[in-house]
């Protein structure tokens, strides 16, 4: 199984990167004293882990989805061989690149 739940992580990721930009872009209160020392807002630090954990898992279900789109007809092929040559020929017959012949070996292990 080589795309196992990306579907899971889009919307999830989408979910997060909404909720870091609306933190991040609330306005702070203002303060009265204006060399008191400004507290941070406990959600700036949880807004910005969100940002950048949502912002990869997006990239790598975009990713995921692109690589799925683009070779569809290799992957329905590995799919419906019945042995491990037939697999094989796939990748010949489907010119795609060997990183990826080699990363659908090593998942069918």
């Amino acid at each position: 199984m080589l795309f196992g739940l990306y579907w899971v992580g889009f919307p999830l990721s989408l979910l997060a990167v909404w909720y870091a930009v609306t933190v991040l872009r609330t306005p702070a209160e203002p303060v009265s004293d204006p060399f008191a020392p400004r507290p941070v807002r406990p959600q700036v630090p949880a807004a910005l882990g969100a940002l950048l954990t949502g912002g990869l898992a997006l990239l790598v279900s975009l990713g995921a989805f692109t690589i799925q789109f683009t070779y569809h007809d290799y992957l329905d092929c590995r799919a419906d061989s019945a042995t491990q040559e037939a697999a094989r020929s796939c990748a010949q017959e489907y010119d795609v690149p060997t990183w990826l012949s080699n990363l659908s070996e090593v998942s069918d292990q």
